[in-house]
Formats: C-alpha cells, sequence, structure tokens
C-alpha cells in the first residue's frame, strides 16, 4: 500500500523558507557561533536529480521525480546544464553563423529549443514550490566545451574564452530571470526564476576543468577565477539576481586534481600562508560549495590522506575559508554549502554499502553537517542509480524504478528513501544514546513518534514528542547494542536503524 504523501502546501511554505535570507545565510552569522546542542536552524537541502529533470528518462519519470522531490521536503532540486549539450555547432571550430549569438537563449537552436527540457523542468519544480538549484558546467569528461569556445579550438575542445562563458551565463541568466517569455507573444507564461547558481561543477578535477596544469604549472584555479567573474558578469548583465556558489570542489586531489583547500586558496589569490596578492580583489558569493564524499567510509571518519577533505575532516575546509576571510579574500563567515553528496549502495563496485548502512550513514552525515553551525546545506546525489556500470549507484530509487509512488522495494524504492525524507541518527555516548532526527517535508512545529525495537522484543513505542520549528528534534534515551530505532510521523515510517559510537 502506498503510503500518504503530504500534501503540496508543505512545498510551497517549503521554498519560502528556504529562499528567505532572514531563515537561511543572514541567519547563517548568528548561528555560527552556537554551540551544536543548542543551535537551532533550518539548513537547506539539495537533491540532483539532473537526467530525470531533464526528461531524459522520459515525461512519465520526469514527473515522478517532480513529485517524488515534493514528497521529500527537498528545498531545491540541482540541474547540471552541461555547455556543449546547449550550444549549437558544439563540435564546429567556428562559431557556427545563421543567427547565433552565445548570450541570447533564442538563438539556442530554433526559438531556443535546445533548452526546451530546461524550461520543462524549471516549470516543474515551480508548480511544486521547489527551488531550482542551476549549476551550468562543462564536461562531463575532459572539461569538455564548444569547439568554437575554446582559447585554441584547433588543439581542443576545452579552455575555454573567458568571455564565451561570460556569453553563456547571460544567457541562462536572462532566460531564467523570472521574465523571460519563450514565445514572444505572450503565448506561454514567463520563465520562473531560478533562484540559485553555482560556476561549474568539480573545477579542481581535469574532467570538469582541463587543463589544470601547463608545463608543469598549476594553472587551474586561476582560470577558474577568472571564469567565476566572467559568469558573474553574465548574469548581472543579464538582469538574473539570486544566490551564486563559487567552488562545487571534488574531496580529492588524486591524480591532476587539484587538492580542494590548494584550489580555493589559488581562486582566492592566497598563498601557503594565506596571505593574499596584491591587486587581487576579493570575491563574492554567497558560499563556498564542496562535495565531501569518502566514498564507503563512515562519514565521521578522520582517517584521510592530508590534502583531502571529506565530512570526517570538513574543519580543514571551514579554517581554509577563515583564513581566506581574515586575509580579506571572501567575507567573514561564508558559509560552506554540501552541494553534493552520497554513499553508494550493492551491487555497486567496491564502494557499494548495504542498503541499511547506506540509509544509517546518510542520517549520520546530516546530523553531522547539521551540528557544525557553519555549513549551511545537505545534499543528495541522485534521485535513482545511474544505468551504466561505472555509474554512482547511491540512488534514493534504483535504476529501474519506475513511475510509480515510492510504497517500498516493489516500487524500486531503497530504504534510503523513506531514510532521506525523515533521517534519523543514533550515536552513543557512553550508556546513553544521543537521538537527533529531522522530518524534511515539515514546515512548522510537528509531533513525531519514536519507535524502538530490542532483540527479541516487540516493536514500541519510546516517545512521542514535538519538532522545533525547523522539524528538528534531538534527546537522549537509554542506549543498547542490539537495539533499532526508528519515526513515525502522519503515518509514514522511517527505516529502523542501529546507533553508531564515534
Amino acid at each position: 500500500m502506498t503510503p500518504p504523501r503530504p500534501s503540496n502546501h508543505f512545498a510551497h511554505a517549503r521554498l519560502l523558507a528556504a529562499l528567505t535570507g532572514t531563515v537561511v545565510l543572514a541567519a547563517l552569522s548568528l548561528f555560527v557561533l552556537a554551540s551544536p546542542a543548542s543551535a537551532s536552524h533550518k539548513q537547506v537541502s539539495i537533491l540532483d536529480a539532473t537526467q530525470e529533470a531533464l526528461g531524459f528518462k522520459g515525461d512519465a519519470i520526469r514527473t515522478r521525480t517532480f513529485d517524488d522531490v515534493d514528497e521529500l521536503g527537498v528545498d531545491y532540486i540541482r540541474i547540471l546544464v552541461w555547455w556543449k549539450n546547449y550550444a549549437p555547432g558544439s563540435k564546429l571550430k567556428q562559431k557556427p553563423g545563421g543567427g547565433f549569438d552565445p548570450a541570447d537563449s533564442s538563438t539556442y537552436g530554433a526559438n531556443g529549443a535546445n533548452f526546451a527540457g530546461l524550461d520543462a523542468a524549471v516549470r516543474l519544480a515551480d508548480a511544486r514550490g521547489i527551488g531550482v538549484y542551476l549549476v551550468p558546467s562543462m564536461g562531463p569528461t575532459n572539461g569538455a566545451i564548444p569547439r568554437w569556445a575554446a582559447r585554441r579550438p584547433g588543439a581542443g575542445a576545452y579552455d575555454p574564452k573567458p568571455g564565451e562563458y561570460e556569453a553563456f551565463f547571460h544567457a541562462i541568466g536572462e532566460r531564467y530571470g523570472g521574465s523571460y517569455d519563450p514565445d514572444g507573444v505572450l503565448g506561454d507564461p514567463v520563465l520562473p526564476r531560478v533562484r540559485m547558481m553555482g560556476v561549474n561543477n568539480e573545477p579542481n578535477a581535469e574532467n570538469y576543468l582541463f587543463p589544470q596544469e601547463r608545463k608543469g604549472k598549476v594553472v587551474g584555479p586561476t582560470t577558474y577565477r577568472n571564469l567565476f567573474l566572467a559568469a558573474r558578469r553574465g548574469l548581472s548583465d543579464g538582469g538574473w539576481q539570486g544566490k551564486v556558489l563559487i567552488g562545487e570542489t571534488a574531496p580529492r586531489g588524486v591524480l591532476k586534481n587539484v587538492a580542494p583547500v590548494a584550489f580555493l586558496r589559488g581562486v582566492l589569490c592566497l598563498n601557503s600562508h594565506y596571505k593574499r596578492k596584491k591587486g587581487c580583489a576579493p570575491l563574492k558569493a554567497t558560499a563556498w560549495a564542496h562535495h565531501p564524499y569518502g566514498l564507503s567510509q563512515a562519514p565521521w571518519d578522520k582517517r584521510v590522506d592530508s590534502i583531502s577533505v571529506t565530512l570526517g575532516v570538513i574543519e580543514r575546509m571551514t579554517t581554509a575559508l577563515n583564513k581566506a576571510a581574515a586575509a580579506g579574500a571572501i567575507r567573514k563567515n561564508l558559509p560552506l554549502f554540501i552541494s553534493e553528496y552520497a554513499f553508494q549502495s550493492r551491487p555497486a563496485d567496491k564502494f557499494g554499502l548495504p542498503l541499511a548502512k547506506q540509509t544509517e550513514y546518510l542520517s549520520q552525515a546530516e546530523r553531522l553537517a547539521y551540528e557544525n553551525g557553519r555549513i549551511g546545506s545537505f545534499a543528495q546525489y541522485l534521485m535513482r542509480d545511474d544505468a551504466f556500470k561505472n555509474g554512482f549507484q547511491s540512488g534514493l530509487r534504483t535504476t529501474d524504478s519506475g513511475a510509480v509512488a515510492c510504497g517500498g522495494a516493489k516500487q524500486g524504492c531503497k530504504p534510503a528513501f523513506a531514510g532521506f525524507r525523515t533521517p534519523l541518527a543514533v550515536r552513543q555516548r557512553g550508556s546513553k544514546a544521543s537521538i537527533w532526527g529531522h522530518i524534511r517535508p515539515a514546515t512548522g512545529k510537528v509531533t513525531v513518534t519514536i519507535r524502538v525495537q530490542d532483540k527479541g522484543e516487540k516493536l514500541r513505542v519510546l516517545r512521542t514528542l514535538k519538532t522545533d520549528a525547523n522539524g528538528y528534534f534531538s534527546f537522549n534515551s537509554a542506549f543498547r547494542a542490539d537495539r533499532r530505532w526508528g519515526i513515525n510521523w502522519e503515518g509514514l515510517k522511517s527505516p529502523m536503524v542501529r546507533g553508531y559510537r564515534y
């Protein structure tokens, strides 16, 4: 039997709360000083469902995905916008003629037809009160861009001219600024405003910004700085206003990727001692975005090499941001956004976890992020598993799940689906269980029931309580190693989870 869905008014109230600066960003400078135990705040939630949102899996699954995002209580759906897939003549060495203007989205195909899938996604999100977070990006392999936009088109389709990058962002900013009429005759409503933008996915990785080095010299950070400034100019000139995230950094500096903290310093013109280069103006952004994947490591695990930034050592990034602010390179207390994060489940590659552990680790990770007052968002990467063998099997649904409501395994839903809707994280502290949870779809104080089950005993109610105004709750109880805990809220039940000691 399919569980009841929260009514749609939740989504509209969520969007209003998520997009109001006094709730999230303006408040961040206040709550960063609060202790984790006493902090009460709203963390923005993000879910990446690019392929489904753009209709690559069909209209039925696209609609179902937006319904899922609504049901889960997510504030923003994240959509990657691969530049080369939208621009005409991407394989050509010279910019196409025929009236194409890279700063005018209406010339990207007949009457802007190349944006049709994205237009539909923006409208579907707006109808449900879900925010849209676009990340126009190079890649997804070898920093691929329209070849005609490259500094040296003869060498390959990479290393963009900042002016061409600026024009692309101008086109996107104008189209999704809240007043753009696609048909020009008012036959359709204007496109809704996109309220948050990222500037390139994982630009410290060669797959998304190439090259990172020239003749042995690291150039990726400086290149990205120039592209970020170009993107900001394009959005502003296009009339777009909203939140702009900088970074979107990958967690590791493997192969020829640049380590995330070193990349941050380079982008902000800081040397290894955080001394700022003269004449290098501070950058303005809403937050620094980061992807603190730990693969199959527990989210609290600090056994990481010295240059990576996973969630277990996220203080490496917040410390770097603090030092950058002290140097005048960014504003004080710039938030850190987790804009991509997940755990893969089996039968994925060697990093796949059992389904129950995927759910538990994801909830524990969100708790850690919430208790770090500097972190302003938490994210889930993928609604559905990737279909290809070497992809990510980190979805809340399996790759072959249909366009039906999520009622359990028969509908292709992993336990993580219900677990992400109402995460519950239990941490052992001595003889006590520190219990933290979140009713993500809630838009005010709600009543929840916490259930427990001990080995060989019946399920029973531990406590009924009210959340805070943002849907969070926490309390202490007795810890037992064989005990499982779960949430019951408005007929929706979370998976039963184990406690962890760390």
